[in-house]
């Protein structure tokens, strides 16, 4: 797996957002897709569908179901302050309890500590794709590149994001595309046709040193995606860690 397993040289503790994931992947399991996801998604979380939607209303209107989804991470990432993280990992479906499972991805989820100490999901997002890849025994971290309160960061990362080009790549960006495990670096997709964003969405860390963007982009030809975007500043700039784009028309 691409992966590589790091340490966190300092910052907050990761080990309470991985817990989360895990929780939620536990009640998915335990008690079905719908009640896990009201449980652990926040207010006004968004979902893709593949456009980004309400999921608190999607997961009501869709119903219980028999469908077995299961997945744990492989990587995550914590901001300094503790309040905002990012996980990733393979999933898989089973049609019915104790079946084999049917489908494969991987998926991308955004979190926040809220107002009563809890962290919820505020962005989940997937793609599918045909290999069953094991959840590992270990959680990637990304080394800590320390905290960073510098004024209109947030205003910053909206004009990257509408802005969007190769230049705001981290180089180590992992690139999730729909028909294909998570690839890793920028000559995945340094070579795309650029695209026009319209930004749906942004927030950013306590400590500024996380943020996550979603939308719409079109990419010359009228190719429209929607997106879900995880940026680090490092070394004074905004830079997309995880790119994700889903295919609309």
């Amino acid at each position: 797996m691409f992966l590589a397993l790091a340490l966190l040289a300092a910052g907050a503790d990761p080990a309470p957002l991985i817990e989360a994931e895990r929780a939620f992947a536990r009640a998915s399991v335990e008690n079905g897709i719908m009640v896990a996801f009201l449980e652990h998604l926040a207010e006004k979380a968004i979902v893709f569908r593949p456009q980004p939607v309400d999921g608190r209303k999607f997961y009501a209107e869709k119903g219980p179901s028999d469908n077995v989804l299961s997945w744990g991470p492989a990587f995550a990432e914590i901001a300094a302050s503790g309040d905002f993280g990012y996980t990733g990992g393979p999933w898989e479906l089973r049609l019915k309890p104790g079946e084999e499972p049917k489908t494969f991805g991987h998926y991308l989820s955004v979190w926040k500590k809220q107002a009563d100490g809890k962290w919820r999901a505020v962005a989940d997002a997937g793609v599918s794709h045909p290999q069953r890849v094991p959840v590992p025994a270990r959680v990637a971290l990304p080394p800590h590149r320390g905290q960073s309160r510098e004024n209109a960061i947030s205003a910053e990362l909206l004009y990257f994001d509408n802005d969007y080009s190769p230049e705001h790549l981290a180089d180590d960006v992992r690139v999730y595309r729909e028909g294909a495990p998570p690839a890793q670096g920028k000559a995945v997709i340094v070579n795309e046709p650029r695209v026009q964003s319209k930004t749906g969405g942004t927030d950013i860390s306590a400590s500024g040193d996380l943020g996550y963007t979603y939308g719409i982009a079109e990419a010359a030809g009228g190719k429209v995606s929607s997106y879900l975007r995880i940026w680090r500043r490092m070394s004074g700039k905004w830079r997309v860690v995880v790119d994700l784009a889903l295919e609309i028309q």
